[in-house]
């Protein structure tokens, strides 16, 4: 027998021996999903009106990229920490910069360290043709050189797109293109071109670069983007971006991508409503002669009405004040509603700021004067007499009649902490006790300042609106389509996945029924890629008419007859920001943990019809679904750094016999256990029937146990069929309920006998 040292010596080196392994100690590798867009401050005033964040930052959000942004007139970072923290510089210049020496000089170093460059736009103005050697710094990389000569327009051009799906996209280059730099592939060729130019005299023809991607990065001539139509007044893509983006940026579609989109193995959907009009008067003739107000009209017609779509409430506090015209009507209404199991209480500020801007750098006497000069303008001699005379009614000077001014309610003095602690807390004393509100709703412009963010964020909000996103016959490119949101500083805020129905009135003015084009735009971001969930956004102004209440209602129905799943606003939110914060580890070239996620919950791989989960090395994978050519993988929100491990096959057949496997469910799901695919128990919540299907041993019965607590609440059986396909469909619930599927005991007893 060893002695018991000697055990201790075997065991100690048998772990060193283990720690020293290179197949166990290989370090994950974080994937970077970050890049440095560079814009330059002097001609694009704010991040918000950058090309890049409005053409770009949407196909790159949806390749799991995150902007991050930096005025080129600042010091720029160090190629070191370029080099640690992005994956990618990306720049779209407009102009020449003031100092573009120093840029190129920079970007070639940035370059040198295995940073990828993406520029589309100018390179660095007439430098580029002076000081040919900074140009090639940064160009060589990528596999090209610039000649020092310059195309001109008329230079007997034609385009030659030697990758069709990669241009004419939404707009054809045709025949009177634009000049560009003679840009040349380099000896390198390391350069895939995409599109080029020829040009010349019959006898000197000669070809230059328009679209290029390669293991540097990417380059798009000046002009040769995006088409702008002066005559429709619209832009749209000439490049596809996304198959642009995806060349310059990625070595393969097999790598993960956080997912704003879908909820277990649905589209996700929810809606929100911004408080405006509540107190209105509804338009309608039964409504108008008995005074009824649009948000009593909005509760019975749009929300009671369908108990089964979540809908998120955005009051503006100042509607329920008595000090701003407020009501005992506004106030019951609004617990009216909120008393409501499937509405979420919001907030859409206090006193409604229209331009967000004129309060970062607040000034109470500019504002006054706005509004004495507004008053002045549009007031007659007896609201002046009566407002002398102190008369009842003679404060509404401090109510704006319109946009005119910078804020809707504007009798004190702005205040952030009025605007959103105070209006927090007016909303939760109209709710129902234990009611928190989660979601911040923006108001007028919807153009916040990094310090209004920060201040909901110190209360736990998420935040929304903005963006405005449409795809349609009036809006026809992705361009309008907004990215998951804007960086504020060292803040964002989350857009709002559609636009709302003021965008489709014309700043309602008509026609009413304009909502009703919104279902164009959730079907064009659904296919050919699914880009957006599916967001029904509108006011509470919208009850005042007819047309305009029908066409909510039809938007209503159409999610009801759609396979989604419903979340709350403030749940979608939460998903953007865990789109941000999301941390990737590579364990292996088919192996991935997911962190920091936060409430996200699908991790996407595109072109994946050759691939599907290993869910023998996977771990807190609920299931698999696939759509347009994209695998969507469901994460279990109980598992905190869950493991995807995929495998080439497109079938899941062969991997079903040991657990079940989520295809959807109308009902978000976590917390699954199995002992096999014939025992299985998870916890699920939802709105409406929790409609879902499993993949699960075929032609098997199996019996369905729901319980709210210690109280069962049903108890169903259902088969599953020859695929193995099983469908359950789950009663209303108001609480989250523990789900238990099993065989039956006849199936059980049958598969022990096959087992011996």
């Amino acid at each position: 027998m060893l002695h018991m040292s000697k055990i201790l010596c075997l065991i100690v080196s048998a772990m060193l021996m283990f720690a020293a392994s290179p197949a166990i100690a290989k370090q994950q590798q974080t994937i970077k999903r970050e890049i440095l867009a560079i814009y330059d401050g002097a001609v694009e005033s704010s991040v918000r009106v950058t090309v890049l964040h409005k053409a770009a930052e949407l196909p790159l959000n949806h390749l799991g990229f995150v902007l991050h942004y930096h005025d080129i007139r600042k010091p720029l970072p160090t190629p070191a920490d370029v080099e640690k923290s992005y994956t990618a510089v990306i720049t779209w210049l407009v102009a020449e910069p003031s100092e573009p020496r120093v840029f190129l000089r920079w970007a070639a170093t940035v370059a040198r360290r295995g940073v990828r460059l993406i520029s589309l736009g100018e390179i660095a103005g007439d430098d580029c043709c002076r000081e040919l050697n900074l140009a090639n710094g940064m160009l060589n990389p990528l596999g090209l050189i610039h000649t020092g000569d310059y195309v001109r327009a008329s230079d007997n051009v034609t385009a030659i797109i030697n990758e069709p799906k990669s241009y004419d996209f939404e707009s054809t280059i045709g025949p009177n293109v634009p000049g560009l730099p003679a840009i040349v592939t380099n000896a390198n060729g390391r350069a895939d071109v995409l599109v080029e130019i020829e040009s010349g005299p019959p006898q000197h023809r000669r070809r230059s670069v328009v679209v290029a991607v390669g293991p540097g990065g990417g380059y798009i001539a000046p002009g040769f983007a995006i088409r702008y139509d002066p005559h429709a007044d619209r832009v749209s893509w000439l490049v596809n971006p996304f198959v642009f983006f995806a060349r310059a940026l990625l070595n393969d579609f097999s790598r993960p991508i956080p997912d704003v989109t879908t909820v277990a193995g649905r589209r996700l959907y929810f809606s929100h409503v911004d408080g405006d009009g509540w107190n209105n008067v509804a338009q309608m003739q039964r409504y108008r002669e008995a005074g009824t107000l649009a948000s009593e009209v909005m509760a019975e017609q749009l929300i009671e009405a369908y108990p089964d779509l979540p809908v998120t409430i955005g009051l503006i506090a100042g509607d329920v004040l008595p000090e701003h015209g407020g009501s005992k009507t506004s106030e019951n209404i609004a617990r009216r509603i909120f008393a409501l199991p499937q509405v979420e209480i919001g907030s859409h500020t206090c006193t409604h700021p229209f331009k967000w801007g004129f309060y970062e750098n607040y000034s109470r006497p500019r504002e006054l004067k706005l509004i004495e000069a507004v008053r002045s303008e549009h007031e007659g001699y007896f609201s002046r007499l009566a407002r002398f005379l102190h008369l009842p009614g003679s404060d509404d000077g401090y109510i704006a009649g319109s946009a005119e001014l910078p804020r809707a309610y504007l009798r004190n003095p702005f205040d952030l902490g009025i605007e959103v602690d105070r209006a927090v807390k007016v909303a939760e004393r109209l709710a129902p006790p234990g009611k928190r509100l989660k979601v911040y709703q923006w108001s007028g412009d919807t153009m916040p300042f990094e310090a209004a963010v920060a201040r909901t964020r110190r209360l736990d909000l998420t935040n929304i609106n903005g963006g405005d996103s449409r795809l349609d016959a009036d809006f026809p490119s992705v361009i309008y389509v907004a990215p998951v949101g804007v960086e504020l500083g060292q803040q964002r805020q989350v857009y709002a996945v559609n636009s709302n129905e003021n965008t489709y009135t014309n700043d309602w003015s008509g026609p009413y029924y304009g909502f009703r084009n919104l279902e164009e735009t959730l079907r064009r971001t659904e296919t050919p890629r699914r880009l957006k969930g599916f967001n029904i956004y509108y006011h509470t102004y919208s009850a005042e008419r007819q047309a305009s209440l029908d066409a909510v209602k039809a938007m209503l129905d159409l999610a009801r007859a759609s396979q989604v799943t419903p979340i709350t606003t403030s749940h979608y939110a939460a998903i953007a920001d865990g789109f941000y914060s999301s941390k990737i580890q590579k364990i292996t070239e088919d192996h991935w943990k997911i962190e920091n996620r936060g409430a996200l919950n699908t991790i996407r791989f595109d072109k994946a019809d050759h691939i599907s989960v290993d869910f023998n090395r996977s771990e807190g994978v609920l299931g698999q679904t696939r759509h347009a050519g994209s695998l969507y993988v469901a994460l279990d929100p109980d598992v905190v750094s869950p493991e995807i491990a995929v495998k080439e096959n497109p079938h899941v057949s062969d991997t079903l016999a040991d657990r079940p496997v989520l295809v959807d469910s109308r009902w978000p799901i976590e917390a699954l256990k199995w002992n096999s695919s014939c025992q299985f128990s998870f916890k699920a919540q939802g709105f409406g029937s929790g409609d879902m299907t499993w993949r699960v041993r075929p032609g098997t019965n199996y019996t369905l146990l729901a319980r709210t607590g210690s109280t069962i609440l049903s108890e169903t059986t259902a088969k599953s069929n020859e695929a193995g396909q099983l469908d359950v469909s789950l009663p209303s619930s108001e609480n989250q309920l523990s789900i238990e599927i099993a065989c039956t005991i006849s199936e059980r007893a049958e598969k022990d006998v096959h087992a011996d």
